[in-house]
């Protein structure tokens, strides 16, 4: 259960960097959308 765990919170990690990377080349209201819309189909 606790590698489960760790790996849990590496993909969030991983979900937020990706995010973050989104929101700095999209920019504004447009990288919320998209990370909006890549955040649902992976949860």
């Amino acid at each position: 259960m606790k590698s489960g765990l760790t790996t849990e919170k590496q993909r969030d990690n991983e979900v937020r960097k990706g995010i973050k990377r989104m929101k700095k080349a999209l920019g504004g209201v447009k990288g919320k959308a998209g990370a909006a819309s890549i955040k649902a189909p992976k949860f």
